[in-house]
């Protein structure tokens, strides 16, 4: 039991600093996004 409770927290950590990387990313092709844009016009 307690193997499963170390291996679930360890999956909701990977999870939780997948979230954030994943939003990191969604942050930063935004911001990249409006660069190019101001190149275009």
């Amino acid at each position: 039991v307690d193997n499963v409770s170390t291996s679930a927290r360890s999956t909701n950590e990977a999870l939780s600093q997948t979230r954030t990387a994943v939003d990191e990313l969604a942050r930063m092709s935004a911001d990249l996004r409006s660069a190019v844009n101001q190149f275009r016009f």
